[in-house]
């Protein structure tokens, strides 16, 4: 069986009557391109949210990192706290002995001498019992200076008033080693707990004593003294000394002056060990990166990393970071490094945070969101494909099939699914359906086309009819307008309103007939009537428009009558109206003889004050009297300044009057208007009078007006005789 195959366009390929897959190729194209579009502003709408979401868990990472690092600060603190506030407690007690050596425990020396049996300065101190030595510590003496035996008894005096608290602290603190009173010549030394010459000797590797006292801390170059005056010069209280290596380990010391007076007599300090440090930050590790102590020379104090475990001399900031710089100083900018000042010490806090290990923290965090956004794309592209093949593609073979049958009817359907098969059907019956109507219209209308061409000749001329006849009737009806909106004529304007009225009624009413008339021939002509009834529509037409014609040019006498009678002010009947805005219209409307650059006309008169009197009367007045100061007061002179003012008063006799004043910086005489003028609008139609005057150097023009013109006793001028209004014509019937 041979295929036949048409070509009926550009995209449309047929074979047996049914589109192939190149008909739709452009639609579906376009629908592809739509569903890309969509899914990139889609992948681009998730790509945005999930930098927002990284970007607020890193945010929200960095604060609880933060919020880890004050709590470590504050326990950090606390330990520091209880260090220094003992070292305050051993300066207290013996300055308090010293200064009332009354208030000192004596019974200490005593037991001393009665126990050792010989002068306290030759007492070998290892020879007390052992259970006062672990009561009193060990006493260090070097035997080649020269003591004074009344000073060493009163600072052994002083130091056994700290003895109690030292003894209880230690016994409760294991991180601190050793509590001390040094001399201020370093000539003895008061420690606890206990410790041996030997055992002394071997710590600070001397020989002597003397050496031993010289050198508390070997290898480190502390010298006690020096830095607790600089404290006191600094105003401080107590001084960290750097970080020490001994046989116990790492450790630093808290070093506090003793004061009897002016005069420093020695230091009290305490030896504590690098774990009291470290055990803090083991304790509050941070969740990511590390946590470190160091102090104003970089001198690692403690490390969560455990950096100092295996440490056996001090260590710097980069030898447990390296390229970590100097964060510890004012004005660091590196982000990967937070800095907290430890309270009451040069000690600062440092909490690292390399930036590789807190993006790598934030991303994981938002794991489980990718991984539940990637399974979201997927399910909604596989939505989409699905919906492409199953509603998508036959949809656009049902538009093309649609768009075929309006060229061929017959066209058979394409292969479609069985959901859409209805709508083929459908479309392809609705299409033979239409093509038979359209035809059985196109007969019709060409039946019609041929009355419509033989009555449209008659059609446009009464058309044209009644385009003339609506002009004249628009042009009166502006006239009549215009006659209204000027200044009130009196009873001449009423009487030719109350006449114009029935005339204007009378036009619009055949206005009316002749628009029903030229819709009964538009409807005949549209219905196919016949040729008969159109030229007695069309006679009727003509009929009707001639009326209107005749009671148009009857109008035309009455409206000449009202524009004559516009020209005499004293028809013009009295209103209220604002006296400011009227000036504002003056000055806008002055002619240009009027109008010079240097002169300055200001209107000053108040907003609210109004005046009842003849309106058009008052602004000719008004607009003389200013071209008159302009032409009069500045002859010979290009500056000027023209104020318009007014003021309100009252008469003996009851009467509101308004004083309308022009004032002028003119050198000439002021503004004098011709005397008909003032007969005639003045005196005739606003019943005021006019007057001159100086007043504080400038040219005064004073126009007194009544606020209301009806109060006015004197009657105006007689007024002429009213035009009668001619006679109206009948209108004929349509």
């Amino acid at each position: 069986m041979q295929s036949s195959v048409r070509d009926n366009g550009p995209d449309t390929v047929l074979e047996d009557g049914v589109p192939q897959a190149g008909a739709i190729a452009p639609l579906l194209r376009r629908h592809q391109f739509t569903v890309l579009a969509a899914g990139a502003v889609l992948l681009a709408v998730v790509m945005a949210l999930g930098w927002y979401a990284y970007q607020r868990q890193r945010t929200q990472l960095q604060n609880t990192l933060h919020e880890q690092g004050q709590l470590t600060q504050q326990a950090l603190e606390m330990r520091l706290d209880m260090v220094r506030k003992h070292v305050a407690g051993m300066r207290y007690a013996m300055e308090r002995s010293l200064r009332w050596p009354v208030l000192a425990d004596s019974s200490f020396l005593d037991r001393v001498q009665q126990r050792n049996l010989s002068p306290l300065r030759d007492a070998p101190w290892e020879r007390l019992p052992i259970e006062l030595v672990r009561e009193t510590g060990s006493l260090q003496l070097d035997p080649d200076a020269a003591l004074d035996g009344p000073t060493l008894r009163r600072d052994l005096g002083a130091v056994s008033a700290m003895l109690p608290a030292v003894v209880a602290l230690h016994t409760s603190t294991p991180t601190l080693w050793s509590s001390y009173y040094l001399d201020a010549a370093q000539r003895w030394r008061l420690a606890y707990p206990p410790q041996g010459r030997d055992e002394r000797l071997q710590a600070s590797a001397s020989t002597d004593m003397r050496g031993a006292l010289h050198n508390l801390w070997p290898g480190s170059a502390i010298a006690p003294q020096a830095l607790t005056r600089a404290a006191t010069e600094a105003q401080r209280t107590s001084v960290w000394t750097p970080p020490f290596a001994s046989s116990k380990g790492l450790g630093m010391a808290l070093l506090a002056p003793v004061m009897n007076g002016p005069e420093q007599v020695g230091v009290v300090g305490t030896d504590v060990g690098l774990d009291l440090l470290d055990y803090v930050l083991v304790q509050h590790a941070p969740s990511l990166g590390r946590a470190l102590v160091v102090n104003a020379d970089g001198l690692v104090l403690g490390d969560s990393g455990g950096a100092l475990t295996k440490a056996t001399a001090p260590l710097r900031l980069a030898d447990v970071v390296p390229d970590a710089g100097t964060p510890w100083r004012e004005g660091a900018t590196d982000p990967a490094w937070q800095r907290l000042t430890l309270r009451g010490a040069d000690l600062f806090l440092l909490l690292h945070q390399p930036p590789a290990s807190l993006r790598s923290a934030a991303l994981g965090a938002l794991t489980p969101y990718a991984a539940l956004s990637l399974v979201l794309l997927a399910a909604l592209g596989g939505l989409v494909v699905w919906q492409s093949r199953h509603y998508t593609q036959p949809a656009l073979q049902l538009v093309q099939y649609q768009q075929q049958l309006e060229q061929s009817p017959q066209r058979k359907a394409p292969p479609a699914p069985p959901l859409w098969a209805p709508w083929f059907t459908q479309v392809a019956q609705a299409a033979r359906e239409r093509h038979t109507l359209l035809d059985a219209t196109l007969r019709h209308a060409r039946q019609q086309q041929g009355a419509q061409d033989a009555h449209q000749a008659a059609l446009d001329q009464s058309a044209t009819a009644l385009t003339r006849a609506q002009a004249q009737l628009q042009s009166c009806q502006q006239q009549l307008v215009r006659a209204e909106r000027m200044a009130a004529l009196g009873p001449i304007v009423a009487k030719g309103t109350q006449a114009l009225t029935p005339l204007l009624a009378q036009a619009q009413q055949t206005a009316a007939s002749l628009h029903s008339q030229n819709e009964l021939l538009q409807q005949g002509l549209l219905h196919g009537a016949s040729l008969t009834e159109l030229q007695r529509d069309a006679a009727a037409l003509d009929q009707v428009t001639l009326a209107l014609t005749q009671q148009l040019q009857a109008m035309a006498p009455l409206l000449a009558g009202l524009r004559q009678a516009s020209t005499d002010p004293l028809r013009e009947v009295p209103r209220a109206f604002r006296l400011h805005d009227l000036a504002n219209q003056v000055m806008a409307q002055l002619p240009a003889a009027a109008r010079r650059e240097g002169i300055h006309i200001a209107n000053g008169i108040a907003r609210e004050l109004e005046l009842h009197t003849r309106a058009s009367a008052c602004g000719q007045v008004l607009g003389q009297l200013l071209a008159q100061t302009v032409a009069q007061a500045f002859t010979g002179r290009s500056e000027g300044i023209i104020r318009l003012s007014a003021k309100s008063s009252r008469l003996e006799d009851g009467t509101d009057v308004l004083v309308l004043q022009v004032h002028d910086t003119g050198a000439s005489h002021p503004a004098v208007l011709p005397e008909h003028t003032q007969r005639a609008l003045v005196q005739g139609a606003l019943g005021g009078r006019l007057d001159h005057h100086a007043e504080d150097g400038a040219n005064v023009c004073s126009l007194h007006l009544a606020q209301h013109l009806d109060a006015v006793t004197s009657a105006p001028p007689a007024t002429p005789a009213e035009p009668q209004a001619p006679a109206l014509p009948e209108l004929p019937t349509a």
